[in-house]
């Protein structure tokens, strides 16, 4: 059995008994996240997959560290927020993650259909890279990993992302690229998309990109470009002298970009812009000549 002790509010305060509030958690069960609703701490928990919640009572501090933040950018996600937030809570091997949702419409469209009470929502500036700066902010974990909304990760993931980073020599990383799609083009882009990440060790942000949260603060984060935050990151990274590790197993990303705008018009402006871009067009200019929206942008 492992054990939670908090103080629950005003204990501490004079007139008040020194007494903690214990919560017992068996040992197969991990603690995901907690929050606090109607006066009340819910623990997350997960056991085999399972979602479980436990009243714990007034509680003001939970000795909770999670060890990964999984910081999701979103805008007009709505539909798909919540499955990947079930996908998420099902991986197994890591005990203690949490799960930040950072929203660029300012009504909050998308984290207000979220079911889950243990996922922390902000609301930011529209744009990715404002949006993951908010919830780097916000995020308490050691590692950091940015995932689209439309994007899987593999089996066991935060367990391998923990595992890779205990090596000090890599600070960031991401994963190998698949798209969900049987057309052989996307699978060959795919593919594409895998080998020149290996080459470069420049990922992008679809393939699920991870960095140590205290290198991540030194380097001061994403540059707030409105196109290539991404990209701009790892060549940082890569211009510094340190390590960028890309991961054999495969997330998988959406196809709705590719089916929305078609396979060759798609592959042929993402090229253009790639290499505008290393011969010093600047991103906001190169904005000018990527048509924003939900699938585009988030």
């Amino acid at each position: 059995m492992s054990r939670l002790v908090g103080v629950p509010r005003g204990l501490g305060e004079p007139g008040h008994a020194q007494v903690a509030t214990e919560v017992v958690v068996p040992a197969r069960v991990g603690l995901v996240g907690a929050t606090e609703k109607s006066g009340l701490t819910w623990l997350w928990t997960r056991t085999l997959g399972d979602k479980r919640s436990r009243k714990t009572g007034d509680i003001d501090y939970l000795m909770c560290n999670p060890k990964i933040s999984i910081v999701v950018p979103v805008l007009d996600e709505a539909e798909y927020i919540n499955s990947l937030v079930e996908r998420l809570r099902s991986q197994d091997g890591i005990a203690h993650f949490e799960i930040i949702v950072v929203d660029g419409d300012p009504r909050g469209a998308t984290i207000g259909v979220i079911r889950d009470d243990g996922v922390i929502t902000r609301v930011a500036e529209k744009g990715r890279a404002c949006q993951m700066n908010a919830g780097a902010e916000a995020a308490k974990g050691e590692i950091l990993l940015f995932l689209h909304a439309d994007t899987q990760l593999p089996e066991n993931a935060l367990a391998k992302i923990e595992g890779v980073l205990e090596n000090q020599n890599y600070v960031a990383g991401a994963f190998d690229l698949s798209i969900a799609s049987k057309r052989l083009s996307l699978r060959f882009i795919a593919a594409r998309a895998s080998l020149r990440s290996r080459i470069t060790r420049v990922p992008y942000g679809d393939q699920a990109i991870f960095i140590r949260k205290s290198y991540f603060d030194k380097i001061g984060g994403f540059e707030e470009v409105p196109l290539l935050e991404d990209v701009e990151l790892m060549c940082r990274i890569r211009k510094r002298g340190d390590k960028i590790i890309i991961l054999p197993d495969l997330v998988t990303t959406s196809a709705r970009r590719w089916e929305k705008e078609g396979v060759f018009f798609t592959t042929l402006r993402n090229m253009l812009i790639i290499n505008l871009y290393r011969l010093g067009v600047s991103p906001e200019r190169l904005a000018r000549y990527y048509r924003y929206g939900p699938e585009k942008e988030h």
